[in-house]
């Protein structure tokens, strides 16, 4: 699968499925980053985006096994239009950093433990009100 064939499912919910899937576009692709648009947002000012990045791992002598760890990145960006008429832009970003010996099966745990800790009810509310209670 592709970065160019994504899209994600907009839903009222805390959990990944159901909803209308909306489709992202590409705004460009440099090395290691995609800039992706919701195709849905036709005004530039406040649509939605979602940049992709991706670092290599390097050697490292210092390094468990002599390479840093790969790294991705999605950083979702959501502009705000706000009651005295300017915008923000609220921001959600997952990174993963992973051993270049981690296996897929390895890695899928990761990718399903944050998506379980990003559906749960208790961690959604931590993001709602920051309380680490």
């Amino acid at each position: 699968m592709s970065l160019a064939d994504v899209s994600l499912n907009a839903t009222s919910s805390t959990t990944p499925t159901g909803g209308t899937a909306l489709a992202l576009d590409s705004l460009g692709q440099t090395l290691g980053k995609n800039h992706l648009f919701f195709a849905a947002d036709t005004d530039f000012r406040t649509r939605r985006e979602m940049i992709c990045t991706a670092s290599q791992p390097r050697v490292q002598s210092s390094a468990p096994n002599g390479y840093t760890q790969a790294r991705q990145n999605i950083l979702l960006k959501v502009p705000l239009a706000l009651d005295n008429g300017a915008t923000t832009v609220n921001t959600a970003s997952v990174q993963f950093a992973m051993d270049v010996e981690t296996s897929d099966s390895e890695k899928d745990q990761v990718i399903q433990l944050i998506i379980t800790a990003l559906c749960d009810s208790n961690v959604v509310a931590f993001i709602k009100n920051g309380s680490t209670e």
